[in-house]
């Protein structure tokens, strides 16, 4: 198929969109269960309603 949206790699397998995202949360959720988290950094984003943190949890 020949096209200007076609970039000729193959499609990726699984979730699409912002599901995949979603995914990430679950695992990341899972292996945090209940650790208390280190903030690192906030990072306010005005032209959106969200912000971007940094956070690490020890792995003991």
């Amino acid at each position: 198929m020949r096209g200007k949206a076609v970039t000729g790699l193959p499609g990726s397998g699984g979730p699409q969109g912002g599901t995949r995202e979603i995914c990430n949360w679950i695992a990341a959720a899972a292996v945090a269960d209940g650790k208390p988290a280190t903030i690192v950094d906030y990072v306010p984003v005005y032209a959106s309603p969200i912000g971007a943190a940094f956070a690490y949890w020890p792995s003991v």
